[in-house]
């Protein structure tokens, strides 16, 4: 064998090396099982979701991971790759715990160049996306059923807005503390835009009636709100509109599901696309650095091609960290975790962006004793932080501001949930500033990968998608509040692993 083909040979190895470490770290589930559900293979992603380790399920059939009620269907599923070669739905699996979750898998049969048939597996986990549409239908039952109930807020009013009667009920939904205090507000202040209200006059006077009539309103001290209205006019012998009935609901809480639902269903094609480009890009490059390797170890030194390719061959190092970037961001490429004490990486995060923002800008940061330990990714937690701090420090270039940083632990309780984590302890890390702030449309889209409000060459639009998919790669989450002039403050919660919540502290210390 001469010295190129030893080369060659190497280049391949190390290329099958790196499709397997891209399968192995995938947050794809893939396995490979015979034609009577023993399992051949599988990945960490796999098994970790199981509860196992690979080792520990090898050569078991997977008739055994399905959950009892289920598993009378798997002759079915091995009846349909037999005869179609190919399948595809839901399974109900049971985890080590006993837990059990949704996998929507396609898998396909291959009997072409190997000794026995065997059938690949690639699954995802869809339980959290499941969960989300049941509580949405719950919430949307539940409305239906208030509404032909009656349990809603009754009210007759004027065109003009002067509320003549109400209930109980259309009070407690506008904030009032009684129907009596309700009766001295103007109905139509309680349209944010006077548009609105207007339009649904127009449309009342023409039709004579609403039904199931969508409106953006605001309570009494100005909370947004979404309602649901049936209305009916009241009209004199001119036809002129002079009282208004009507019954209507708050379904802001079935509003914020559907949103969630969108979101979720959104990020998951995103994630899912730009995995899929990340993994067939990492392909080529490897072709490309591979070859630019051998090429480099042809050539002498002197040769003027060499540093061309010197110039190929860091391109393609740094177009893979772009890849790792993208399968953060779709959370295909789960990093190693270990015990981090979360308040150590804050004060070196804050100490390095300290001397890169203007001194105009103060930096505050307060957490109370102890704060208990978080499991992650250090770097990757550093890459949250700083980036963050940064986009804060944007905000305040031009009047300079306060920069607070503060971690807590805290409870999560059933009775006050915070974006569908489960109960239990958690660390809340708080990122607060006095810049410019945001508008509703702009938060609503700032996780969306390649959304920039920057300049044109100031911003990639990676940035925050890859915080968004960093911290659910934590299985933490991540919540915003901002608007016009007012700063923005994000709250990311991380599970705790230990120590109980600690006291507020009293007041914050500055970083100099």
């Amino acid at each position: 064998m001469n010295q190129n083909s030893e080369k060659i040979d190497t280049a391949l190895k190390e290329s099958e090396e790196w499709y397997r470490d891209l399968v192995e770290h995938s947050h794809d589930l893939i396995c490979v099982h015979d034609f009577d559900g023993k399992l051949l293979s599988i990945n960490k992603t796999a098994a970790m979701n199981l509860g196992y380790t690979p080792d520990e399920l090898l050569n078991t059939n997977m008739r055994q991971l399905l959950s009892p009620e289920v598993r009378d269907q798997f002759d079915g599923y091995l009846s349909a790759i037999r005869n179609q070669k190919t399948a595809k739905g839901l399974m109900q699996i049971l985890t080590k715990s006993g837990e059990k979750r949704i996998w929507e898998y396609h898998n396909t049969l291959r009997t072409e160049g190997i000794p026995f048939p065997i059938v690949r597996g690639l699954a995802h986990d869809i339980t959290d996306r499941i969960k989300i549409e049941k509580k949405l239908k719950r919430s949307e039952e539940r409305y239906r059923r208030f509404f032909e109930e009656d349990i809603s807020g009754t009210f007759i009013s004027t065109p003009e807005g002067r509320l003549v009667a109400c209930n109980s009920e259309f009070a407690r939904i506008f904030g009032f503390s009684s129907p009596e205090e309700a009766l001295k507000a103007d109905l139509a202040a309680l349209y944010p835009d006077a548009v609105d209200r207007t339009r649904f006059l127009d449309q009342l006077r023409k039709n004579k009636s609403v039904k199931r009539y969508e409106s953006e309103m605001c309570k009494n001290d100005g909370t947004p709100i979404f309602t649901l209205e049936n209305s009916a006019g009241i009209f004199d012998e001119k036809g002129n509109l002079i009282r208004i009935v009507g019954f209507i609901m708050d379904i802001t809480g079935q509003k914020s599901l559907e949103a969630q639902l969108q979101q979720a269903k959104k990020m998951e094609a995103i994630g899912t696309l730009t995995g899929g480009i990340a993994h067939n890009f990492n392909n080529i490059l490897s072709i490309i650095l591979g070859n630019a390797e051998l090429a480099i170890s042809d050539l002498p030194e002197w040769n003027p091609a060499t540093g061309n390719l010197n110039e190929i061959r860091k391109a393609c190092i740094r177009a893979k960290d772009l890849v790792r970037q993208l399968l953060i961001f779709s959370r295909k490429s789960p990093a190693p975790k270990r015990p981090v004490q979360i308040d150590l990486i804050i004060k070196e995060s804050l100490e390095l962006i300290r001397s890169s923002i203007p001194n105009s800008i103060e930096i505050r940061y307060d957490a109370p004793m102890p704060v208990g330990l978080i499991k992650g990714d250090p770097a990757q937690l550093h890459q949250i932080l700083i980036h963050l701090c940064s986009n804060a420090a944007d905000a305040m270039e031009n009047h300079g501001g306060f920069l607070h940083v503060s971690v807590h632990q805290i409870e999560i309780r059933p009775e006050q949930p915070v974006k569908d984590l489960p109960p239990g302890p958690y660390v809340r890390i708080t990122v607060k500033d006095s810049g410019i702030g945001m508008p509703q449309e702009v938060i609503s889209r700032i996780f969306d990968p390649y959304f920039t409000t920057k300049e044109f060459g100031k911003g990639t639009g990676m940035g925050l998608a890859v915080v968004y998919g960093i911290v659910k790669a934590h299985e933490g989450a991540i919540t915003v509040e901002s608007s016009p002039g007012k700063g923005t403050s994000f709250d990311l919660f991380f599970p705790s692993m230990d120590v109980e919540p600690g006291p507020e502290p009293e007041k914050p210390e500055a970083v100099r």
